[in-house]
């Protein structure tokens, strides 16, 4: 299943970059949920928080350019500072 929605800054800006979510099916070997996060053009060296239905979901730092390509995966410390 594959869902899209808009990624919108605090000051309702729209950002650009994806979001996906992967859950495993019944049959699937392993369990573990994974996102994956490729965002760019946002404040650069700076912490952010990604929110899904206002539930924080991903902590994680830009780099130099303003951009973060990450995975996340359920069950894990996936904080990137």
């Amino acid at each position: 299943v594959e869902k899209d929605a808009a990624l919108i800054d605090r000051s309702g800006r729209r950002v650009i970059g994806e979001i996906e979510i992967e859950i495993p099916g019944p049959s699937a070997l392993g369990q573990e949920q994974e996102l994956e996060i490729d965002i760019i053009e946002i404040e650069k060296n700076a912490k952010h928080s990604l929110f899904v239905d206002d539930r924080e979901v991903a902590i994680f730092t830009t780099d130099d350019r303003g951009s973060i390509d990450m995975e996340v995966h359920s069950g894990r410390d996936n904080s990137r500072d």
